[in-house]
């Protein structure tokens, strides 16, 4: 499967398309994707592996978080507003509070903004259409602050719905799903919170179920999952940050450096700096002539 990688920290693009030129295909990094006109169906295939379909039409909001296989599949030509970016910018320009709520995206990709957020997001994307026309002095900063704005948005929205306690013992099973793994990608960091005495609490299951739960709707168990997602943010911060071995463990939740070089290993054969120099020798060898 084609995945792209980003080697700049932002960029915006604006495309137009009878058919989208990708078919399934992730990305290593995060793209938020406006729809400026047409119609046609965002594909996703979730953690669990089944296909997700959301119908899009002009004004529709997608984030996309990174090695999430997806794609477009276009029923009207469409225009489609790109905004790419990475861990280290959402770090340096929205804070570390952002980023863990951008990532619940990975549950709910599709964005629905309020009736007052959506008339600054559609004049703030009306803007970036604008200033990629091109020739005018300071568009660059001009995109990002807008791009800035529109993602503190999503954040904002994100962060939201893992926040309202919900017991479910009559609420439809999908939405239970959906909120159980929202608050699991925005406690990912936070192995504190993902205990199965704190989950029982907060789903209203009980502590010999929600095992058998998750595994029957998700078909891997709950640690599975969580150790799963735990490392591949992990992966991410190795070869998209800067941070050092001891920074990445702390702002994941490892007890020390060595509790996560262990995990590590046992998710990717080798230790986070071995995989770091992998990562940027193939990158050196696609960039080369």
């Amino acid at each position: 499967m084609f995945k792209e990688n980003l080697y700049q920290p932002f960029e915006v693009l604006l495309r137009e398309h009878d058919r989208f030129p990708l078919k399934d295909h992730q990305h290593s990094f995060f793209e938020a994707v406006h729809i400026a006109d047409g119609n046609g169906v965002f594909q996703i295939c979730r953690p669990m592996s089944d296909i997700c379909e959301f119908k899009y039409s002009a004004g529709s909001l997608f984030l996309i978080p990174p090695n999430t296989t997806h794609c477009f599949k276009v029923s009207k030509r469409s225009k489609f507003l790109f905004v790419r970016f990475t861990d280290r910018y959402i770090d340096e320009h929205l804070g570390g509070g952002a980023k863990h709520a951008l990532y619940l995206s990975y549950a709910t990709p599709m964005i629905t903004l309020k009736s007052a957020e959506l008339k600054v997001a559609d004049a703030l994307f009306g803007l970036m259409e604008s200033e990629l026309s091109g020739g005018r002095d300071f568009s660059e900063a001009m995109l990002q602050n807008s791009a800035d704005i529109v993602l503190a948005s999503i954040a904002r929205i994100l962060g939201r719905s893992p926040d309202i306690h919900i017991h479910i013992q009559n609420a439809d099973e999908t939405a239970r799903e959906m909120h159980m793994l929202q608050y699991i990608q925005t406690h990912i960091h936070q192995p504190d919170n993902l205990k199965v005495e704190v989950l029982v609490k907060r789903f209203g299951l009980s502590k010999s179920y929600i095992g058998r739960y998750f595994k029957r709707r998700f078909q891997e168990s709950l640690r599975q999952y969580i150790t799963r997602n735990r490392m591949r943010r992990v992966e991410y911060l190795v070869v998209n940050s800067l941070m050092s071995v001891k920074e990445i463990a702390y702002d994941m939740g490892f007890a020390d450096s060595c509790h996560l070089v262990k995990n590590f290993k046992k998710y990717s054969g080798m230790s986070p700096l071995q995989y770091r120099s992998k990562f940027n020798l193939h990158k050196k060898q696609r960039l080369s002539p």
